[in-house]
């Protein structure tokens, strides 16, 4: 399969920090169900 962020390094670059930001918020949450 074809790369597709290959030519677009920024573009890669802010989805790393979405999904970063993305799991940080999910286990905040998952934290907040168990209380």
């Amino acid at each position: 399969m074809p790369n597709l962020n290959y030519d677009i390094p920024q573009d890669f670059e802010e989805n790393e920090i979405r999904s970063e930001f993305a799991r940080t918020r999910m286990q905040i949450i998952s934290i907040q169900i168990k209380k």
